[in-house]
């Protein structure tokens, strides 16, 4: 793990964090969740997002995660991308709902508000993100 962690810390110095550390900073410092829970429960809607941003690159996730891409569109291969994420994060017994971990929805706004203002990590999301484009993906990942 701790090889894991070091590799982790490399690749954000040179690729930089975007909107699911974001999201996850603001839902952690509310609910006290550990970071890396909180990004786990935010990974799946933050990738059905940024998808539109670039299809070609979640098409090559979706093969290094062993799905079957051939014959498809670069769309629908992207969205096994997020199938292939969500069944790992299932697998290793992550929850899958905000509301699976007593996450209020009418907190969504207020948790929205404090990412928004998290610029540092935002600047580097493959898509432009608005305040209601967090609320939204909150309320898919609740």
């Amino acid at each position: 793990m701790s090889i894991a962690s070091l590799f982790a810390g490399m690749s954000f110095s040179i690729a930089g964090c975007n909107a699911v550390h974001a999201l996850a900073l603001a839902l952690g410092g509310k609910y006290h969740i550990p970071h890396g829970l909180s990004n786990a429960l935010m990974l799946t809607s933050v990738i059905e997002f940024n998808l539109p941003g670039n299809y070609e690159k979640f098409k090559n996730i979706a093969k290094a995660l062993g799905e079957k891409v051939e014959g498809l569109s670069s769309i629908e291969s992207a969205h096994k991308a997020v199938k292939a994420v969500r069944i790992i994060s299932e697998d290793i017994g992550i929850p899958q709902k905000l509301r699976d971990i007593n996450v209020k929805k009418e907190d969504i706004e207020e948790l929205s508000k404090i990412a928004i203002k998290n610029n540092r990590l935002l600047i580097h999301n493959p898509r432009k993100i608005s305040l209601e484009d967090i609320m939204e993906i909150y309320q898919n990942a609740w």
